[in-house]
């Protein structure tokens, strides 16, 4: 991701990135990566999509980046219980935190609140909405089975290197 040098997506972002109570979504685990980061990817990646479709590029990149602007912490387990109740509520937490902290217009409000369409059968009203909630499951999941691949991996060279230092001692 070329950020820093996309000044205008960092003029859009720069107010909410810098805000004190939203920094601190980097101390919070979401899909095994930093809520920041996983957010940054979100807000990014809609606002590139949304600007080559003419859509309303500032407003999917502003409620991009705040879709998930909760600060409770499941510290990465994805399939608790906790992280699963909030799989269902944490749209309304952001609404609610984002409305403290940030002034947004009506557009802004329905990409937060339905970010987890179709998981949460709250149909979004404008594209915008759609294609951000299609984003957010794309990077989700990525995340989500990158996390699952490194704690594969770990388990099966857990596994191969003992019997390799076994194998190589053996013919020594």
């Amino acid at each position: 991701m070329d950020l820093k040098q996309n000044n205008e997506f960092m003029s859009l972002v720069n107010p909410i990135v810098n805000n004190s109570d939203f920094i601190k979504t980097q101390d919070t685990i979401h899909h095994g990566i930093k809520k920041f980061d996983h957010s940054i990817k979100v807000s990014y990646y809609s606002y590139k999509i949304a600007k080559k479709l003419n859509f309303d590029y500032e407003s999917v990149a502003r409620a991009g980046l705040l879709h998930d602007y909760f600060l409770s912490n499941t510290n990465g387990k994805s399939l608790s219980k906790k992280a699963l109740k909030l799989t269902y509520k944490h749209h309304n937490i952001a609404l609610r935190n984002s409305r403290r902290n940030f002034k947004l217009n009506k557009l802004e409000e329905d990409i937060i609140v339905k970010h987890m369409f179709p998981v949460i059968p709250k149909i979004p009203k404008y594209k915008e909405s759609f294609l951000v909630a299609f984003v957010d499951k794309i990077i989700g999941t990525h995340e989500f089975l990158s996390k699952f691949n490194k704690l594969l991996n770990y388990k099966i060279l857990s596994q191969v290197i003992p019997s390799f230092m076994i194998f190589t001692n053996i013919i020594k």
